[in-house]
């Protein structure tokens, strides 16, 4: 079947993501979720396949993951859907069936094998607010906002978009389908422009015939083996249905919400009994870490304040913004690669929040290293970090692109975000007050001893002075000796 011009479907598409940013405004769309009280092992890290036919990630790739540090791997939605190119024509689902591009039942069944054998539990990404574009093969159109304005006040024309509706997805929610009027009450009420954007039927989740469908779904995954969910776009997914959805996720199994929104007054509502995606913490990475920003702010970073929320500094929807020169996506994406490197070896460094790594990122040296600072400091149950107050720690050293952070007696990060290497006899940790004795550098044989000197604590090296490379991030561990 021919799709819609590739023109006209990115329009959408992006119509549909200016609306998700801005879910936050909308009245009546809060969430409150399901109990965090779950039982659940936060993740470490999750590892994000983006994008990845689950064929591809064999039993060596799924091991060496889980060596680099991560306990979790989060795959594409593997739903029934539109299909094909780009991506985001597999978050447009055709009906609650497992199998699409991304791969079939089974080979989702035996992937989960292979990942647990690996001991990586695996999370599976949902779409339950909305469906895939309409299409009428007769006529080659496609249900548009355009459709639905000649529609209004033409009851011929209401009749078509509702027959091609009700062709489209009767057999999806078979319980609605005997009556046209209930079958229409499955959607979200629509406006002038049709539904998100006019393109992408916004289902009514509380309905009954809705939730059967999904629930039935969330459950048969659950059988499966998947060990938690992602939610896509559920800011725009009422209350009711979350709690719904929560009842047949095993309490063992740990999941998010997707919620974009740099609303603070909002993040209560969102988060109080689940997960979210933290876009204000997002925010601040960005301002921090891009040109100009001073890494000072990060002593008391702007957030979500939830210890579990799902943080990145790079994500699938960024990334899509940055690719296409801002057409669609998330706009909150960091213009200088190098920066969002920088920001997400800060945030594997602490001990709050989940970290989220797409796959290419995740392969770069630094931030492997980060990955294992973080496996560490949690193996050592270290302390939750602990950054330098406002004063200078090194001579030569600018407060708002050097910095230093504790984690409790196990560790150290140190960030020099200038374009300038640093060179120091001793920095001073005298505000540290968990830092004693030996640290070694994480992947190197630098050691480094922690003493008085002059009424104050400071870090010295023991085979010379240290240099601090510009723009990178180093990872200090408690040592047995100097």
């Amino acid at each position: 079947m021919t799709r819609i011009d590739s023109f006209n479907q990115f329009r959408w598409f992006c119509v549909f993501w200016t609306l998700l940013w801005s879910s936050s405004l909308l009245a009546g769309v809060q969430p409150e979720y399901f109990s965090r009280e779950s039982g659940a092992a936060v993740p470490t890290a999750i590892y994000h396949a983006f994008d990845k036919k689950i064929s591809t990630l064999t039993g060596e790739k799924l091991s060496s993951i889980k060596a680099l540090g991560f306990s979790h791997i989060q795959i594409s939605p593997i739903q029934h859907s539109t299909g094909g190119d780009p991506w985001y024509f597999k978050y447009q689902p055709k009906s609650y069936r497992v199998g699409n591009d991304y791969g079939t039942e089974a080979e989702l069944k035996d992937f989960i094998q292979r990942a647990h054998s690996s001991g990586l539990k695996v999370i599976g990404d949902v779409v339950f607010n909305h469906l895939g574009y309409v299409y009428d093969p007769a006529k080659k159109i496609w249900m548009s906002p355009k459709t639905w304005r000649l529609a209004l006040g033409d009851p011929a024309g209401i009749g078509y978009c509702k027959s091609l509706l009700r062709d489209t997805y009767s057999q999806v929610f078979p319980l609605a389908s005997k009556s046209p009027d209930e079958f229409f009450r499955i959607f979200a009420p629509w406006s002038r422009d049709g539904w998100i954007g006019g393109a992408l039927p916004q289902l009514n989740t509380i309905h009954p015939a809705v939730q059967s469908s999904q629930l039935g779904y969330l459950a048969h995954l659950s059988e499966l083996g998947l060990d938690g969910f992602r939610f896509d776009a559920a800011g725009l997914i009422d209350s009711e249905s979350m709690k719904a959805f929560s009842e047949v996720i095993p309490k063992r199994k740990w999941s998010y919400a997707e919620v974009v929104s740099t609303d603070r007054s909002s993040a209560p509502r969102h988060a109080r009994t689940l997960p979210v995606t933290d876009y204000l913490f997002l925010k601040t990475l960005r301002d921090a870490f891009s040109f100009g920003g001073s890494l000072e702010s990060l002593r008391v970073p702007v957030s979500h304040d939830f210890s579990d929320s799902v943080t990145f500094a790079l994500n699938h929807d960024t990334e899509a913004f940055l690719k296409s020169g801002g057409t669609h996506g998330v706009g909150l994406n960091f213009e200088v690669a190098e920066d969002a490197d920088l920001a997400t070896q800060y945030l594997l460094a602490r001990s709050s929040g989940v970290p989220l790594i797409l796959s290419e990122v995740a392969e770069k040296p630094s931030i492997k290293m980060a990955v294992l600072f973080r496996k560490l400091m949690e193996i050592n149950r270290a302390g939750v970090e602990f950054s330098v107050p406002p004063h200078r720690i090194c001579s030569h050293c600018d407060d708002r692109t050097f910095f230093m952070m504790e984690r409790g007696s196990e560790g150290v990060f140190i960030m020099n975000k200038s374009a300038e290497s640093v060179e120091e006899a001793v920095l001073n940790v005298t505000d540290f007050p968990n830092i004693r004795g030996c640290y070694q550098l994480l992947g190197d044989d630098f050691k480094f001893q922690v003493r008085e000197t002059d009424g104050k604590q400071v870090l010295v090296p023991t085979q010379g002075q240290f240099k601090v490379p510009k723009r990178s991030g180093l990872f200090l561990v408690k040592s047995s000796g100097c």
